[in-house]
C-alpha cells in the first residue's frame, strides 16, 4: 500500500495504471486499519497515558 502521500484514494483503479496502483487499493487499505485497531483493542495500546 502507497496511500501515505495521497489526498484523494478511489473505491477502483485500473490496472495497470500510472502509480501502479492495485485495482483495491482502498479496500486494502481499509481492511489494514480495521486488522491495526482490532489488535490495538485487543492490546489495550492507546493514545493516552496509562494510569
Amino acid at each position: 500500500m502507497q496511500s501515505e502521500k495521497m489526498k484523494v484514494i478511489h473505491a477502483r483503479y485500473d490496472y495497470p495504471n500510472s502509480k501502479m496502483m492495485q485495482k483495491d487499493e482502498k479496500h486494502q487499505l481499509n481492511q489494514f486499519l480495521g486488522d491495526w485497531l482490532t489488535f490495538c483493542l485487543k492490546m489495550g495500546i492507546s493514545r493516552e497515558p496509562l494510569l
